[in-house]
């Protein structure tokens, strides 16, 4: 990962959709994926998400927290974008 800043996101993944989304509410990226929660694919294809949503490498994006469950918590770094919707002042800045 890059030095730099980084931002700790909460999010809310939706398995099993149509047609993969992002959106921001407040510090929270809710987060619809095709992948269905098997063998952790939701997660790989949530992380994608994220880092095109935060305009950053998928190499940059982390899961902190949450990998069996359906309320996570990833670490981006240096992030340039950001969903709409999304407000980063809830969310913890190392």
């Amino acid at each position: 990962m890059a030095d730099g800043n980084t931002l700790t996101v909460h999010a809310i993944i939706k398995p099993a959709s149509r047609r993969p989304s992002i959106t921001g509410e407040g510090d929270t990226v809710h987060v619809a994926v095709k992948s269905p929660p098997i063998e952790g694919r939701a997660n790989l294809e949530a992380a994608a998400l994220i880092a095109d949503a935060f305009g950053v490498p998928k190499s940059w994006v982390e899961l902190v927290r949450g990998a069996r469950s359906r309320i996570k918590q990833f670490r981006i770094v240096d992030p340039t974008t950001a969903p709409k919707g999304f407000d980063p002042r809830g969310s913890r800045n190392a």
